[in-house]
């Protein structure tokens, strides 16, 4: 005798894929409540101020600090800013400084930031209505390229965001994600444009 078979039934369909938040929006849900375009913003302004300033008890050096070789980039002591012609030019972007977090919105250091807080939304995925879209230039090699940074400059500057986003009680595994995606926008030779 052989054993009775189970029926056979058709397969269910797959339900579609759940589609989970971006990096941006589940954050700005678990740190504010409501995924607002104002609170997204508010997110993407601590993150990028405390990679920026950083923070000491949040183990965060800044991408100011001395061991990243990032500030001359910053405080106009390396003509590396493209302004669109053949060679780089020298722009103070702390001459708001003395003001963060909230510095004068026509200063450099603000229209550095507002750019900053801009690209890591569209990197982030910041969709909500009201969140600023990117003005900036959407390469990533024409903004940098006369900087010439080295791949510690700038895995020093990934690794300030990545502990920025730690600091702030992003997981370990969406911290590489921001990582990974600041190392395909910086670290290939064809990086694709940021949009949103």
């Amino acid at each position: 005798d052989m054993p009775a078979m189970a029926p056979q039934t058709a397969p269910t369909p797959a339900s579609a894929p759940v589609q989970s938040d971006s990096i941006c929006v589940k954050y700005t849900k678990a740190l504010f409540g409501d995924d607002t375009g104002d609170n997204e913003l508010a997110l993407l302004t601590a993150v990028v101020n405390l990679a920026v300033l950083g923070d000491e008890e949040l183990g965060v050096a800044g991408i100011l600090a001395a061991e990243g070789g990032l500030a001359p980039f910053f405080d106009g002591t390396a003509a590396t800013t493209n302004r669109g012609g053949s060679v780089g030019v020298s722009v103070n972007f702390l001459d708001g400084a003395a003001q963060l977090p909230n510095p004068d919105a026509s200063s450099n250091t603000a229209i550095l930031l507002v750019h900053l807080y801009q690209f890591f939304g569209a990197l982030l995925g910041c969709t909500a209505a009201g969140f600023p879209s990117f003005t900036g230039i959407p390469d990533m090699f024409e903004v940098h390229k006369f900087m010439g940074i080295t791949d510690d400059m700038n895995t020093f500057f990934i690794t300030q965001v990545g502990l920025a986003c730690s600091g702030l009680g992003v997981t370990g595994v969406d911290a590489s994600a921001v990582a990974a995606s600041l190392d395909a926008a910086f670290n290939t030779r064809c990086p694709p444009l940021v949009t949103a």
